[in-house]
Protein backbone atom coordinates (compact mmCIF):
# COMPACT_ATOMS: atom_id res chain seq x y z
CA UNK A 1 0.00 0.00 0.00
CA UNK A 2 1.03 3.52 -0.88
CA UNK A 3 1.78 5.32 2.85
CA UNK A 4 1.38 8.39 0.08
CA UNK A 5 -1.25 8.60 -1.09
CA UNK A 6 -1.95 12.01 -0.27
CA UNK A 7 0.85 14.19 -1.59
CA UNK A 8 -0.40 15.25 -5.07
CA UNK A 9 1.42 14.01 -8.09
CA UNK A 10 4.54 16.31 -8.67
CA UNK A 11 5.44 16.71 -12.43
CA UNK A 12 8.98 18.42 -12.83
CA UNK A 13 9.35 17.98 -16.96
CA UNK A 14 9.95 21.24 -18.54
CA UNK A 15 7.72 22.98 -20.48
CA UNK A 16 7.21 21.69 -24.06
CA UNK A 17 7.62 24.30 -26.98
CA UNK A 18 4.05 24.26 -27.89
CA UNK A 19 3.08 25.30 -24.11
CA UNK A 20 6.02 27.77 -24.32
CA UNK A 21 4.34 29.44 -27.33
CA UNK A 22 0.94 29.61 -26.64
CA UNK A 23 1.61 30.83 -23.04
CA UNK A 24 3.89 33.69 -24.42
CA UNK A 25 1.31 34.50 -27.44
CA UNK A 26 -1.57 34.16 -24.70
CA UNK A 27 1.00 37.01 -22.74
CA UNK A 28 0.93 39.07 -25.35
CA UNK A 29 -2.10 39.56 -26.15
CA UNK A 30 -3.64 40.36 -22.76
CA UNK A 31 -0.36 43.08 -23.05
CA UNK A 32 -1.52 44.64 -26.34
CA UNK A 33 -5.13 44.54 -25.09
CA UNK A 34 -3.82 46.40 -21.95
CA UNK A 35 -2.02 48.84 -23.78
CA UNK A 36 -4.53 49.51 -26.11
CA UNK A 37 -6.84 50.25 -23.29
CA UNK A 38 -9.08 46.83 -24.06
CA UNK A 39 -11.02 44.93 -21.90
CA UNK A 40 -9.88 41.51 -21.05
CA UNK A 41 -9.49 39.52 -17.95
CA UNK A 42 -6.40 37.53 -16.39
CA UNK A 43 -8.69 34.66 -15.16
CA UNK A 44 -10.59 33.99 -17.63
CA UNK A 45 -7.57 34.10 -20.14
CA UNK A 46 -5.64 31.58 -17.77
CA UNK A 47 -8.68 29.50 -17.87
CA UNK A 48 -8.97 29.23 -21.52
CA UNK A 49 -5.03 28.40 -21.91
CA UNK A 50 -5.36 25.51 -19.39
CA UNK A 51 -6.73 23.17 -20.99
CA UNK A 52 -4.12 23.70 -24.30
CA UNK A 53 -1.30 22.66 -21.91
CA UNK A 54 -0.23 19.42 -20.37
CA UNK A 55 -1.76 18.86 -16.97
CA UNK A 56 -0.62 22.94 -15.91
CA UNK A 57 -2.50 24.58 -13.61
CA UNK A 58 -3.86 27.97 -13.64
CA UNK A 59 -1.28 29.28 -10.83
CA UNK A 60 1.93 27.49 -12.85
CA UNK A 61 0.26 29.26 -16.01
CA UNK A 62 -0.02 32.69 -13.46
CA UNK A 63 3.69 32.35 -12.32
CA UNK A 64 4.78 32.11 -16.78
CA UNK A 65 2.91 35.25 -17.19
CA UNK A 66 4.94 36.76 -14.21
CA UNK A 67 8.05 35.19 -16.08
CA UNK A 68 7.90 36.38 -19.35
CA UNK A 69 6.93 39.79 -17.36
CA UNK A 70 10.65 39.87 -16.25
CA UNK A 71 12.06 39.30 -19.65
CA UNK A 72 9.63 42.48 -21.10
CA UNK A 73 10.80 44.25 -18.34
CA UNK A 74 14.31 43.38 -19.16
CA UNK A 75 13.86 44.58 -22.69
CA UNK A 76 12.52 48.09 -21.45
CA UNK A 77 9.20 47.37 -22.69
CA UNK A 78 6.61 47.65 -20.43
CA UNK A 79 4.46 44.60 -19.02
CA UNK A 80 1.33 43.26 -17.23
CA UNK A 81 0.30 44.92 -14.33
CA UNK A 82 -0.68 42.49 -12.25
CA UNK A 83 1.93 40.10 -13.39
CA UNK A 84 4.86 41.11 -11.17
CA UNK A 85 8.00 40.50 -13.16
CA UNK A 86 9.99 37.17 -11.62
CA UNK A 87 13.08 35.90 -13.05
CA UNK A 88 14.67 32.45 -12.86
CA UNK A 89 12.90 31.08 -16.23
CA UNK A 90 14.32 29.30 -19.04
CA UNK A 91 16.19 30.35 -22.23
CA UNK A 92 13.50 29.25 -24.18
CA UNK A 93 11.01 31.05 -22.95
CA UNK A 94 13.16 34.09 -23.29
CA UNK A 95 14.22 33.20 -26.99
CA UNK A 96 9.86 33.20 -27.92
CA UNK A 97 9.00 35.99 -25.55
CA UNK A 98 11.91 38.34 -27.08
CA UNK A 99 11.09 37.29 -30.62
CA UNK A 100 7.59 38.01 -29.92
CA UNK A 101 7.64 41.43 -28.29
CA UNK A 102 8.33 43.98 -31.29
CA UNK A 103 5.51 42.42 -33.19
CA UNK A 104 2.61 42.89 -30.14
CA UNK A 105 3.79 46.26 -28.82
CA UNK A 106 1.60 49.03 -31.38
CA UNK A 107 4.55 51.32 -32.52
CA UNK A 108 1.43 53.80 -32.43
CA UNK A 109 2.08 54.05 -28.54
CA UNK A 110 3.73 57.10 -26.90
CA UNK A 111 6.75 56.38 -26.06
CA UNK A 112 5.92 56.58 -22.39
CA UNK A 113 3.60 53.85 -22.78
CA UNK A 114 5.62 51.73 -24.39
CA UNK A 115 8.72 51.75 -21.89
CA UNK A 116 6.94 51.91 -18.75
CA UNK A 117 8.54 49.04 -17.35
Amino acid sequence: MNRHRWYAPVVAEGWSSREVELTVADYFAMLRAELMGEAYGKTAQRRELAPQLDGRSEQLIAFKHCNISAIVVQMHAPCIDGYKPRGNYQQPLRERASSRSSFVIPASLPTSLRRRG
